[in-house]
């Protein structure tokens, strides 16, 4: 399914909550024919994630990456940039609110600071809101 002009957000994906020992998973499900894996700094395994990835051998641009930042607000940035480090895989494809909890001057600042790394070319491909 097209997201945005040129990125296909893939129908089926492999979800990463609730396992701290993920990295396996991953590999098996990238063997298997996955190409999204969703993950988000709350499940405390983006590293692993990551990690699998570049071992799965499948080049970067064929796997759809979605994470999550929790919290938001004035530490919307750093929590950016440690997602990035975390998976260290270059870019986000898809990285969302995770829990838009706050208020809505919160929601507000999440969401701006988002756009700032958000676009073709930049480290987040695009962006929204879960839950």
């Amino acid at each position: 399914t097209e997201w945005i002009p040129g990125q296909d957000l893939p129908l089926l994906g492999l979800g990463v909550y609730q396992n701290d020992d993920c990295g396996d998973a991953v590999e098996a499900a990238l063997k298997a024919g996955y190409i999204h894996v969703d993950t988000a700094q709350m499940y405390r395994n983006e590293h692993k994630v990551g990690a699998a990835v570049k071992a799965s051998g499948i080049p970067r641009e064929r796997i759809w990456i979605t994470s999550k930042v929790y919290g938001g607000g004035d530490t919307t940035a750093d929590s950016v940039k440690s997602s990035l480090a975390k998976l260290d895989l270059g870019y986000i494809d898809l990285y969302l609110i995770h829990s838009p909890h706050g208020g809505k001057n919160v929601r507000l600042q999440t969401y701006k600071t988002l756009l700032e790394f958000a676009g073709p070319g930049k480290p987040l491909r695009s962006i929204g809101v879960s839950n």
